[in-house]
């Protein structure tokens, strides 16, 4: 979540006519995130000026927006306001990005693709919404270069929309939408930037060493077929068995039984990123950077 400190609140209809703005000073409390493979929020709470009023909001009509005070040419965050809480001490506003409305929408086409990358099948039933809805935004495609195609059957009208992406997202489609865009398919695999301990605040960067998934004598149950590997592991015997119904064979399942035990049998060093833990301002990256799935190298404890 990004908490709203610098930025200005507009409360606007769906098209964009303008009802209520707010700076900085005026806004109690407030955040805003960017997911990957869900749908984002927007928590504020506004003074309570005239909040009978306000009531005359109505959810999915009307839209909340997230401005940098110093960069207006597009909101940082934009979406519909879901809910909307007024009291004598404020005005409390929950609001999600367009992806919503996934949830609010049948399947929209009866089609059948062979051999498809998964964003561009996404991507057809997003524009579908679009129009529905009469949403102003247009889908970013980014094809994995190194993904899988797929063939992919929908049938209009039988099921929500949000249950079909959600098949779509095991298939291996990242999704998100970034100030009101949504992004179909990953960012680029080129890290955008370099970070150290010294770039982030509170809890900083952690190590941790991790034996939770660690084996050195694996069983593989593949088809038919029954395989046993061990490697040395400080005189461990940490056991456990795989199934791999797609493998026949004796001498697959041999090889694969070996292959996962020698991926398993380490106990690994790894960098991670406690809770309590932000980005310092003079980190190398800005908020138009920040979009889920973009890369960065992060180096620490020697790692």
């Amino acid at each position: 979540m990004i908490s709203i400190e610098r930025q200005a609140v507009s409360i606007h209809t769906r098209t964009g006519v303008p009802m209520f703005q707010y700076l900085p000073e005026k806004i109690g409390d407030g955040s805003w995130s960017r997911v990957t493979r869900d749908t984002s929020r927007c928590s504020l709470t506004l003074p309570p000026d005239d909040h009978l009023e306000k009531l005359e909001l109505v959810p999915w009509l009307h839209w909340a927006s997230v401005w940098d005070i110093e960069d207006a040419a597009r909101p940082l965050w934009t979406g519909p306001i879901q809910s909307v809480t007024a009291s004598r001490s404020a005005l409390k506003i929950e609001a999600r990005d367009c992806g919503a409305f996934m949830s609010r929408t049948r399947i929209p086409m009866s089609k059948k693709w062979e051999s498809t990358d998964v964003a561009l099948i996404a991507a057809e039933m997003w524009e579908q919404m679009i129009d529905l809805h009469g949403i102003n935004a247009e889908p970013i495609v980014r094809l994995d270069p190194t993904g899988s195609v797929f063939d992919y059957t929908s049938v209009a009208d039988t099921r929500l929309m949000s249950e079909a992406m959600d098949e779509l997202v095991k298939m291996g489609l990242r999704w998100t939408v970034v100030s009101g865009v949504p992004i179909l398919g990953p960012a680029p695999r080129e890290p955008i930037a370099a970070l150290g301990d010294e770039h982030f605040q509170g809890d900083g960067l952690a190590l941790t060493r991790d034996g939770s998934s660690s084996y050195n004598d694996v069983m593989l149950l593949a088809g038919d077929e029954k395989a046993d590997a061990r490697v040395p592991m400080g005189g461990l015997n940490l056991q456990t068995i795989f199934t791999r119904d797609d493998l026949f064979g004796v001498s697959n399942a041999e090889s694969a039984a070996y292959e996962a035990a020698k991926y398993y049998a380490s106990i690994r060093d790894a960098v991670t990123l406690p809770g309590g833990s932000q980005l310092a301002p003079d980190a190398p990256l800005d908020l138009q950077q920040l979009i889920p799935s973009v890369r960065v190298n992060v180096e620490a404890y020697g790692q």
